[in-house]
């Protein structure tokens, strides 16, 4: 065994026999408390990282409800693709309308779907983060927006 181990070791190192001494695998704030003691930790310094872990929490699950929302929205878009394109291409066949017309704007409305599929799966960058920003201030907006006009209803 070595004599002297990382930061990150002992992180790993304390996090796996944490694990294995838990049985369901979660552990009481009074354990956590416990150990943070005997590590020789302060309450106050666990309160903050408890505060930072939590906002970390939120935003970790936030990013993960954009995501899906963004992949669902692609979704929404290549089906409208779909049935407009086989719209046109029956429309194409009961006119005189050529094929290489259809074609052409499906090419091309094609392009934009590519572009809007690849940025869906992006999930790192600047154009992901101005735009995890803006869905999470028009989410934080509704939801204040609508828990005023609850709380004005029930006042009522």
């Amino acid at each position: 065994m070595p004599d002297s181990y990382s930061q990150e070791d002992v992180q790993e190192i304390l996090h796996l026999a944490i694990a294995k001494q838990t049985r369901a695998g979660e552990l009481s704030r009074q354990q956590m408390l416990e150990i943070a003691d005997e590590l020789g930790l302060n309450e106050l310094d666990i309160q903050k990282a408890e505060a930072e872990w939590a906002v970390r929490r939120n935003d970790c699950q936030d990013r993960q409800i954009f995501t899906r929302y963004r992949r669902l929205q692609f979704k929404h878009h290549v089906m409208r693709f779909l049935i407009v394109s086989a719209f046109l291409v029956m429309f194409s066949f009961v006119t005189d309308w050529t094929l290489w017309m259809t074609l052409c704007i499906a090419l091309f409305w094609g392009m934009f779907l590519t572009l809007d599929g690849w940025s869906a799966w992006q999930t790192e960058g600047d154009t992901f983060e101005r735009r995890y920003q803006r869905w999470r201030r028009k989410r934080w907006i509704k939801r204040s927006v609508g828990d005023f006009f609850k709380r004005w209803l029930t006042a009522l």
